[in-house]
């Protein structure tokens, strides 16, 4: 009873996006989270696989779709980032140079 327990929590962090590195066992640290646009690909196969052509093909344009838009999105927080560093090192060279001026 344990052991299906135990199969049972791993498929539901596996489903709810939880990372490799949280779920222990032999899985390795990638980092790699397997969300709802790799359960779509992934069903998607089997959709296709099974007959089921034209729900496949929706699966996986979602799938794509879902997963374009988490890397956009992952993009676009890297860029921010970056502009906030910019502006707080222009921000302290510019009061560096102000303070250098102060003193001559």
């Amino acid at each position: 009873m344990q052991t299906v327990q135990k199969k049972f929590s791993h498929m539901l962090a596996i489903t709810c996006g939880e990372t490799a590195s949280q779920l222990g066992g032999n899985m390795s640290n990638s980092g790699v989270k397997i969300q709802l646009p790799e359960i779509l690909c992934a069903s998607s196969c089997a959709l296709l696989i099974s007959g089921l052509a034209w729900q496949g093909w929706v699966f996986l344009g979602m799938g794509i779709f879902g997963a374009l838009l988490r890397t956009s999105l992952a993009m676009q927080e890297a860029k921010l980032s970056k502009e906030k560093v910019e502006t707080s090192a222009n921000i302290l060279a510019e009061g560096a140079r102000e303070f250098v001026d102060a003193l001559k």
